[in-house]
């Protein structure tokens, strides 16, 4: 998540440990019962990586570690649908509206103290364990999914991870209602990556927000373009007037820091015994991989050429399908890539837009390409179209 030595400073370091036991948030003045479900969040990290725990476990609780991980699972996402709906999302929205009343360098700060706090507390915590959740999920499910809003989706397409002197969106005049998830009784795969994207765009807006914030506070404490070297706690400590000798200290921060911003490895170096995995990857397995499920068989023509050309209702091959890319294959009829991450932002857009997204080695690439039109299955497959 961090593209910036910034935003490193300011994601909050124990956010790892605290999103495991991101259940055990109270639901403080939120008109409900406080609810607390203790350990949720570890006892469901512990069911899958028990030798992580630092103990050794024995086959009877591996298997009883395997039983209580489906419920833990389902009351996990119970859990935090409610978290996102009642707690997250009007936080978020009453911060937008104190920074928009936020007139002097005092208030500002109150404000970005508060952010800088919750984002460690609440935000960080919560994105952390969603991610953890969605790594562990195997085959996509059946159920309905909660397809973003377009504007929604222009924001996870040109938004990045990155403070920056100005909020490119104006979150303000967002419609947040539209994030809520409804609490239902099922919790499929598609319930997980929806909460995945809509967890992103929270820490997303809080990190524009925060470089909004700095900049225009930037205006009094007078350390120009340095005080990007700031991390997190000297923020948080940070009174109105600039501390003596901080401008210099920041300015060789940003000296000391300068050989390694454009810093590429100049060859790889494979561990021991990579060759016998190497050669087994290069085997030719004609199997595609979902990435984003197809919801029925379909078929369309082989697109040919350049991206910005694409007829509608194509079947379009590329080595990697990029955010840059999501708008021009909208109107696609599947996507075929040699490499891709269930998990990456651009294949969690095409799964909201249900957009079918396989991936196949480069043996099958070719193959696909030399074809005219093709008929794939929900999996993958596909066959050479019948005249």
């Amino acid at each position: 998540l961090t593209h910036s030595i910034f935003l490193e400073r300011l994601y909050p370091g124990g956010s790892q440990d605290k999103g495991i036991r991101a259940l055990g948030q109270r639901t403080r003045a939120m008109g409900r019962p406080q609810i607390r479900l203790l350990r949720m969040g570890r006892e469901l990290y512990r069911a899958v990586n028990p030798l992580l725990e630092g103990f050794r476990a024995s086959r009877f609780e591996l298997r009883l570690h395997k039983f209580v991980f489906p419920k833990l699972r389902q009351l996990w996402l119970r859990r935090g649908i409610y978290w996102l709906n009642r707690h997250l999302l009007p936080l978020i929205q009453k911060r937008l509206q104190q920074i928009n009343k936020a007139q002097t360098p005092r208030e500002k700060k109150r404000v970005l103290n508060r952010i800088l706090e919750e984002l460690e507390k609440d935000f960080a915590p919560f994105q952390e364990t969603i991610v953890r959740l969605h790594s562990l999920e195997s085959s996509p499910s059946t159920g309905d999914a909660s397809p973003l809003p377009d504007h929604w989706t222009q924001a996870m397409l040109r938004g990045r991870y990155v403070c920056e002197p100005e909020a490119k969106k104006n979150w303000a005049a967002m419609n947040w209602t539209e994030l809520c998830l409804p609490q239902d009784e099922s919790f499929g795969y598609d319930t997980v990556a929806s909460l995945h994207i809509r967890a992103s765009i929270l820490v997303l807006c809080l990190h524009d927000m925060v470089g909004m914030l700095v900049d225009a506070l930037n205006a009094s404490w007078g350390y120009g373009d340095h005080v990007y070297e700031l991390d997190r706690r000297e923020i948080l400590a940070h009174g109105q007037k600039p501390w003596p000798g901080m401008k210099e200290a920041l300015c060789n921060r940003t000296q000391r820091e300068l050989p390694w911003n454009h810093f590429e490895p100049q060859r790889i170096v494979w561990p021991e015994g990579a060759a016998l995995s190497l050669k087994d990857s290069g085997q030719h397995n004609p199997k595609p991989v979902v990435l984003a499920p197809a919801s029925e068989p379909d078929s369309g023509p082989v697109h040919q050429g350049d991206l910005d050309k694409i007829v509608r209702g194509s079947v379009v091959v590329v080595d990697q399908l990029l955010a840059s890319d999501l708008q021009k294959v909208r109107e696609a009829k599947a996507i075929y890539c040699t490499r891709g991450s269930s998990l990456s932002h651009p294949i969690l857009v095409a799964r909201e837009w249900g957009l079918p997204v396989f991936k196949v080695d480069h043996q099958e690439k070719e193959r696909l390409l030399e074809q005219a039109t093709i008929v794939f299955e929900s999996d993958g497959t596909w066959r050479k179209a019948s005249a």
